[in-house]
């Protein structure tokens, strides 16, 4: 999924819109746009543009969250997650 943004000349994040990917990953608690909000840039003479993007993927075993996501940051413009799928409770 992709996730453009405004950065403000003070390195915060003023504007996120998700496009790509279910809602959930977008715009749901802990999603994308709401994740990408908190991040910092270093300080520049005006406000920027920029573009990121999010690769989700679950691979290994069934977890019961035990197991934290691997998250890697490729810089400069891609993250990928990497997480349990979760247990499936019969």
């Amino acid at each position: 999924m992709k996730v453009d943004i405004v950065i403000d000349a003070d390195g915060t994040v003023t504007s996120a819109k998700g496009s790509g990917a279910h809602r959930m990953l977008i715009e749901g608690i802990g999603g994308a746009e709401e994740n990408i909000r908190h991040w910092v840039f270093e300080r520049a003479n005006s406000p920027r543009n920029s573009t990121f993007t999010f690769v989700y993927s679950l691979a290994g075993v069934e977890a019961n969250f035990r197991y934290p996501a691997v998250v890697i940051f490729d810089f400069p413009d891609r993250i990928t997650i990497t997480a349990h799928p979760p247990q499936v409770e019969p």
